[in-house]
């Protein structure tokens, strides 16, 4: 598969992982515990492979965990800011991703900031911007919940030029494998932060188990194992704009799934962070 459809076909899975965290959050799940669970069931999926397919040395190399390690901190910062503050303004926030990947990649991996790249950041910010402003001025983190989302956002950034920067260990199960194995206690300790979260939901195991293991297997792990592969392989950037459709993917589906509003201003907002994507993909053929 080509890195730029892996890139792509991920948006389409973290565009829609509300809808089993939903699921959970109606059994009585507290989503913190799900995604940490979820994260043992993709690891315990994963071991077959490794002892039966003998790819311990895929797992082997430091720099494989260096990267699991960054990679699973970002996205439990993330899952964690969506759960205990505001979903739009964490979405937003992490969504400047693509500026501090442009920056780190310069910086790092000599990548130049083209005129078509600027463009593309552009589009992006600018179709987040009319999606969720709402009219109270510039959405400057405010919370524990609204700095975790920014962090994350640069913290992907940081992975992502990490994982450009090393393709000497360009295997996508082993960054995968090492990613949810950290990806799991990190959201466990930070769930145990104090904040605006509810508290950890008392439930029967059984209830909601069929999405526990959806949000596993048909979410976490491909997902992120989707998103590592792209990254190992394109320019942070790259990968920072075209991950961006995944608030268009948001909005769709939950205007078609649970009639949430999908009106002019969320029609352009998305027509132009598909605008954005659709240029790096046409700069992405070119080369």
């Amino acid at each position: 598969m080509r890195p730029e459809l892996a890139i792509l076909v991920s948006t389409v899975l973290w565009g829609t992982i509300w809808i089993p965290v939903r699921q959970l959050n109606t059994a009585g799940w507290d989503q913190g515990l799900a995604f940490t669970i979820s994260c043992g069931v993709a690891v315990a999926a994963m071991l077959p492979q490794l002892v039966w397919q003998k790819r311990w040395s895929q797992i082997s190399d430091a720099r494989m965990w260096v990267l699991g390690l960054i990679f699973g901190f970002g996205t439990a910062l993330y899952l964690e800011a969506i759960v205990r503050g505001d979903v739009a303004r964490g979405v937003l926030l992490f969504c400047l991703m693509p500026v501090w990947s442009a920056i780190l990649g310069r910086i790092f991996n000599g990548d130049p900031i083209t005129h078509r790249r600027v463009i593309g950041i552009v589009l992006g910010l600018s179709g987040l911007a009319v999606i969720f402003y709402d009219g109270s001025g510039i959405p400057l983190p405010s919370g524990a919940a609204d700095f975790m989302a920014l962090t994350s956002g640069m913290i992907w950034a940081i992975a992502f030029s990490y994982s450009e920067k090393s393709k000497a260990f360009r295997t996508t199960f082993g960054q995968v494998f090492s990613s949810l194995v950290l990806l799991g206690p990190v959201l466990f300790l930070l769930s145990l932060i104090p904040g605006n979260r509810d508290s950890l939901a008392v439930s029967e195991f059984s209830s909601g188990q069929t999405w526990l293991i959806a949000l596993a297997l048909i979410w976490l792990l491909p997902a992120i194992t989707l998103t590592l592969f792209g990254a190992g392989r394109l320019q942070p950037s790259q990968v920072s704009i075209f991950l961006m459709i995944e608030v268009a993917v948001a909005l769709v589906s939950a205007a078609v799934l649970l009639n949430e509003p999908f009106g002019l201003r969320e029609t352009i907002g998305a027509t132009l962070i598909i605008g954005a994507s659709f240029a790096e993909f046409v700069g992405v053929r070119r080369h």
